[in-house]
């Protein structure tokens, strides 16, 4: 009798598995951050007003963002992100950080729909003395927090901070967080550098103002491990092919 309890027991134990994930669905499940690196995608407008080193049509970005849906990509925030890459938090399968640089207007007017349209929500870095001119205004803003997309910042006036001084750094990195948490009620964390430029000088103030990571411009997947103020992500150029975004984003 003894033996065959066991049994059961072993049994229970080895199908209890296979029937959550049946019942939950296993793409969905969570894990740790993945051996191969997450993709951060870097966008900056959605539109085909600009050269097309930042601009990504509507048509594109929807292709896009249709084929990582279709292969079961799971859009995070940037807070679930940093907690998985510093702080052993877990990640849906095949994670993705889609963020998009400047605070074009076209990234609520095109962007958000299109990401609407699949369950995916993005990452928004604006430059504060730019709101409410031609790009993203307060009120875009808080609508895109209030679904769950995550706002960072771009600085004050998207200078290149490696020719700035000390006090001119800290002023564009302090006045830019401050004036996203007054109007937006959040804490800001992130940080991505105007043109991908920085030196020692940026990389020491932002711990020392609050930011908990920043991205760059530089090419490749964020693995765990990296400097959480020196991440990179793959941009996303106008008329780049499918299989190269593809390829660029996949996991092995």
């Amino acid at each position: 009798m003894k033996k065959k309890l066991l049994s059961a027991a072993v049994l229970l134990a080895a199908v209890l598995p296979l029937l959550y994930s049946v019942a939950y669905g296993a793409e969905k499940r969570d894990e740790t951050f993945p051996e191969s690196g997450v993709p951060v995608l870097m966008y900056h407008s959605i539109s085909s007003k600009y050269d097309c080193s930042i601009c990504v049509t509507e048509n594109q970005f929807r292709k896009q963002m249709a084929w990582l849906y279709d292969n079961g990509y799971h859009a995070v925030s940037v807070d679930a992100f940093y907690s998985a890459l510093a702080e052993n938090g877990t990640l849906p399968e095949k994670p993705v950080l889609i963020t998009f640089d400047d605070g074009f207007k076209d990234n609520y007017q095109a962007a958000w729909p299109i990401l609407k349209e699949f369950g995916f929500t993005g990452t928004f870095f604006v430059v504060t003395g730019k709101i409410d001119s031609y790009n993203l205004d307060w009120e875009d803003l808080k609508q895109l927090v209030e679904n769950g997309n995550s706002i960072g910042s771009h600085s004050v006036t998207h200078r290149d901070l490696s020719s700035l001084n000390a006090a001119q750094q800290e002023k564009e990195l302090r006045e830019s967080k401050r004036t996203l948490e007054e109007g937006l009620g959040a804490p800001i964390k992130a940080f991505c550098f105007p043109y991908g430029k920085y030196n020692k000088t940026t990389l020491s103030l932002l711990p020392e103002l609050g930011y908990s990571l920043s991205f760059t411009t530089r090419s490749g997947k964020v693995c765990f491990g990296d400097d959480e103020y020196l991440l990179k992500r793959v941009h996303v150029v106008g008329g780049m092919s499918m299989a190269s975004f593809q390829k660029q984003v996949a996991y092995d």
